[in-house]
């Protein structure tokens, strides 16, 4: 299944290391930091967020599901 792990730049080290080991457990992952942003990146930055949901949902759109 695919999977886009965003998470800010500025999170915390804990935040940060959970991201790093859901990136083990889905293969198909994609992830994103977002600059300038914290733990509550949907809060201070909901543009990229946003930005960074469409851009996946795009990219995805025409990959079959054997992809």
């Amino acid at each position: 299944m695919p999977v886009k792990l965003v998470v800010g730049q500025n999170a915390n080290f804990l935040i940060k290391d959970i991201n790093s080991e859901l990136c083990l457990l889905f293969k198909k992952h994609v992830k994103q930091d977002i600059k300038g942003a914290g733990h509550f990146l949907i809060s201070t930055h909901p543009k990229d967020c946003a930005n960074a949901i469409d851009e996946f949902i795009i990219s995805q759109r025409f990959r079959t599901i054997s992809d």
